[in-house]
């Protein structure tokens, strides 16, 4: 029973994976075809139709939220129009096979605090993957974005077949040199932006440690409240700021009661 357990498991497994590796490849085939970066570049002149002389690639982001035992994630998609010195970014919403754009938004070096930019290169050398985080002046998350050379539909909500490699590397050379300039003119802020931004993580996991010992460990689960609390007020005031200052305040409740709990049991066993 055992051995055909591990047959019928080992059957589905393989079936899925030759699903996947199928797929994978017929979307790589007709990203080829370019079929879906022409319409990409169509909708883009459509939304900027006074401008000339850019390159169009094509961006994602995937911000992922929990709450409790509940995951949400947002996709956000962009066209990211650029030329040498500048770029625009171009909000996508897709209709079946109709590109809809929102409004774009030009992006110069002039106008941002901090860049974040991480660029990963193939064995040649030549960017394959641009991961940016933008901030305002004010140090506010102003964009982040994900720009890969091969972007394939692998589910619902990945809606192209796109392969931009030309694209990746020229925008690469774009985003680095801007950042490079803004991170040296910013670098008090840069090291302000990533201090909150560790205080907000950081208040998170003391929050939710601080919840699990509240319960089973109250000395222990009311140190890390206090110390998630103390982090979260150094953190931005965002949604994820809010959340984690209100899960340090569970931690608090949770294991103030439980130590009063506890004292009270002890003194009621004193009086027996």
């Amino acid at each position: 029973m055992e051995i055909e357990l591990i047959w019928i498991i080992g059957t589905i497994a393989a079936v899925i994976l030759i699903y996947t590796v199928a797929c994978n490849r017929i979307n790589l085939h007709k990203a080829a075809g370019g079929k879906d970066k022409e319409r990409l570049r169509k909708a883009v002149a459509q939304a900027l139709p006074e401008e000339s002389g850019y390159q169009v690639a094509y961006g994602h982001y995937e911000k992922v939220e929990h709450h409790g035992r509940k995951t949400i994630t947002t996709y956000y998609c962009y066209a990211i129009a650029f030329d040498a010195s500048r770029f625009w970014v171009i909000p996508l919403r897709f209709d079946q096979e109709l590109i809809a754009t929102g409004k774009p938004v030009l992006v110069t070096g002039d106008m941002l605090g901090v860049a974040d930019v991480d660029i990963k290169n193939d064995r040649e050398g030549q960017a394959r993957l641009i991961q940016c985080a933008l901030y305002d002046k004010g140090g506010q998350p102003f964009l982040k974005c994900l720009v890969e050379e091969k972007n394939t539909r692998k589910s619902s909500f990945h809606h192209v077949n796109i392969i931009q490699g030309e694209e990746c590397v020229r925008f690469a050379r774009l985003i680095e040199s801007m950042a490079s300039q803004v991170n040296r003119n910013n670098a008090a802020l840069r090291e302000q932006v990533h201090t909150a931004e560790t205080s907000t993580n950081r208040a998170g996991a003391y929050g939710t440690f601080g919840v699990v010992f509240g319960i089973f460990f109250p000395p222990v689960g009311l140190v890390l409240s206090i110390v998630g609390l103390r982090y979260a007020k150094r953190g931005w005031r965002d949604k994820k700021f809010k959340s984690n200052l209100l899960l340090c305040r569970v931690a608090l409740a949770i294991s103030v009661m439980m130590i009063l709990m506890t004292f009270g049991m002890l003194i009621q066993y004193a009086t027996i």
